[in-house]
């Protein structure tokens, strides 16, 4: 799928994020957290209905999915995911909706030195992981879905992405990832009844 996210340098403008969020809409127009100027935008303002990519970039890499696919972009390589049960599989990628809702978000820690800091009861904050992805219900052969997947970059471990899933019947499966059209991993997932089960892929 053509994107305009390809032609730009992946790299935060912002000196104090490693990581940025950066947005593509139909019309090819890029917003980005930060604009040349380190002046931020707001998550908040991004058309969703217009939205045609979405992830982060930084540190040299570039991390998105595509809304009209719901497929991960990794660096250039395409994530799918598959369950497949009973000889069957139910594509969690690739269905005609649009995978609009996204999800958005970083995790910090504060310290705070009682004694240094007790007259300014200034806190310092660190972000430890960047994370991006979307969640979407989908109506597959009479089953319904609900599947959540969020890629995360921690800083102190190997970025990977999380996958839920939620069934409403039980079904007895496994989640395929694919990479460039190649199976590269197998889970075993049985799936009760509205009960979710999650996995943690490490991208490769």
């Amino acid at each position: 799928m053509f994107n305009k996210i390809n032609e730009v340098r992946p790299y935060s403008m912002n000196n104090n994020q490693d990581f940025m969020w950066i947005s593509e809409n139909l019309n090819a127009v890029i917003k980005s957290e930060f604009d040349l100027n380190d002046e931020a935008n707001s998550f908040s303002d991004i058309d969703k209905r217009s939205l045609m990519n979405f992830g982060l970039i930084g540190c040299g890499h570039k991390m998105f999915y595509e809304i009209p696919t719901g497929r991960f972009n990794i660096n250039g390589d395409i994530i799918d995911i598959i369950y497949k049960a009973d000889d069957k599989e139910y594509n969690l990628t690739n269905q005609f909706v649009l995978y609009n809702d996204v999800i958005q978000f970083k995790e910090c820690c504060s310290d705070f030195n009682i004694i240094a800091d007790r007259e300014s009861h200034k806190t310092h904050t660190i972000v430890t992981s960047y994370n991006f992805g979307y969640k979407v219900k989908l109506n597959i052969d009479e089953k319904i879905f609900s599947f959540k997947a969020v890629c995360t970059i921690p800083y102190d471990k190997s970025a990977y992405i999380n996958f839920r899933l939620v069934c409403n019947e039980d079904i007895d499966g496994v989640l395929v990832i694919k990479k460039n059209g190649f199976c590269i991993a197998e889970f075993q997932a049985p799936l009760k009844e509205n009960y979710s089960g999650e996995v943690n892929w490490i991208i490769k």
